[in-house]
């Protein structure tokens, strides 16, 4: 029940925070070596100058700008050169989705999504303003697990067996000495 009534309560504020701010909440999780996928999209749907990805902890530094239909690297943070990109470089249905590969605990935090329009022909784009999306990235190291080898006596070949137990969900690595080999095992009724 109570389990429950969080989940309402969060739905409730996300939901709240985007009709009071139009600002879109979410947290995100990921492992060290992981791509994730960071969501924000142009809410009005109109055509966009500039995309500003950034971390409050990284000061003048962003971790992405995008304008003139290119990445501006010119105060990009080191750590995320050639590391993030936009999904969708036309912005195709408003979809300014960040794309940050090989994710490492250094960039766990709060990112920030802001999206600039021109306002009006004469005038350049502002680049300040409320973000439209905020993402909080948790990036934790996969759980320990513990190998476990098979006799010989009892199956024919060896097999060697992980199981990681997280938060999450734990998940399960079996490995054989004949590489080509097809090992079937079976974990809440279903056949692995």
């Amino acid at each position: 029940y109570r389990s429950s009534t969080n989940k309402c309560l969060r739905s409730l504020f996300c939901f709240l925070s985007k009709l009071i701010f139009n600002i879109w909440l979410f947290n995100v999780k990921a492992k060290p070596g992981d791509t994730v996928t960071l969501k924000c999209s142009e809410p009005d749907n109109k055509p966009v100058l500039a995309v500003e990805w950034s971390r409050g902890d990284l000061a003048e530094e962003y971790v992405l700008l995008f304008r003139d239909k290119q990445i501006d690297p010119t105060l990009q943070h080191p750590s995320y050169r050639n590391r993030v990109d936009l999904e969708d470089r036309q912005m195709t249905n408003g979809n300014i989705d960040l794309i940050l590969k090989n994710v490492t605990a250094d960039d766990k935090g709060r990112y920030e999504c802001r999206v600039f329009h021109r306002r009006n022909r004469r005038e350049r784009a502002v680049l300040d303003g409320d973000p439209v999306s905020v993402i909080n990235l948790d990036v934790h190291p996969p759980g320990e697990g513990v190998w476990v080898r098979t006799s010989r006596r009892f199956l024919e070949r060896s097999v060697q067996c992980c199981i990681t137990l997280s938060t999450t969900k734990p998940s399960f690595e079996f490995s054989s000495e004949n590489k080509n080999e097809l090992i079937h095992v079976q974990f809440n009724n279903y056949v692995v």
